[in-house]
């Protein structure tokens, strides 16, 4: 079965006259099987990142144990279009130099990293859909709606949030004391003095921003 679309309405989102989101099944389609089998393969790299959460109930446990100061500054930060938007290209080769020093990847599979690299490419190289019984094709897009690409982009963000840490330490600027993720969005906490304010989020966000041109990020200010 080809992929198929239809458009959800964004509800949560009245201020921004409540926008549509395209969502895609792939239930059926030609890569399926092959993107569950390389999901098992590739989702151990990220295994490691200190600020990965796996769900909802546990960054809620982090929140519950977290207490925030008069001078904290608590924000959450968005990936815009993080799924169109990745570098497929630019992730995989990220994802087969992880392959290359991993010493667990032979329990996982028989596959060798130049293996795994075609496969992925396979499955990423084009995003087809129907909608309204009309062929489209993403320009420039990992398969919209494919479970891989969840993990893709995961791993993406993994190396953003490496980075643009690395970016932020080298220029001065000051990191967040406390930092989670789960997929396309951030959780952070900045301890700052009062003349310096949102300045200091501003900077971090420079950073996040610096690591690729497709991947950009908007930043919202929690209160009460």
């Amino acid at each position: 079965n080809p992929p198929t679309a239809w458009t959800a309405i964004k509800a949560h989102k009245p201020q921004k006259n409540y926008p549509t989101r395209n969502v895609v099944s792939h239930i059926g389609c030609p890569q399926e099987a092959l993107a569950k089998e390389l999901i098992r393969i590739i989702k151990p790299l990220n295994a490691s990142c200190p600020y990965n959460v796996k769900n909802s109930t546990e960054i809620a446990q982090c929140l519950k144990n977290m207490t925030l100061d008069a001078d904290d500054i608590f924000i959450s930060v968005d990936a815009t279009a993080l799924f169109p938007s990745v570098p497929i290209t630019e992730c995989i080769n990220i994802i087969v130099a992880k392959l290359n020093s991993d010493p667990t990847l032979q329990d996982r599979t028989k596959l060798t990293p130049e293996d795994i690299q075609q496969l992925l490419h396979l499955c990423l190289s084009t995003s087809q859909y129907l909608y309204h019984e009309t062929c489209y094709t993403a320009k420039d897009s990992g398969p919209i709606g494919l479970s891989l690409m969840v993990t893709i982009s995961d791993i993406w963000m993994t190396h953003t949030l490496n980075k643009a840490m690395i970016i932020a330490q080298n220029k001065g600027y000051q990191t967040p004391s406390f930092l989670r993720k789960y997929v396309d969005d951030i959780l952070a906490k900045f301890r700052v003095r009062a003349p310096e304010g949102k300045t200091v989020v501003d900077k971090f966000l420079t950073c996040l921003n610096q690591v690729h041109e497709r991947v950009q990020f908007t930043v919202e200010y929690e209160v009460d």
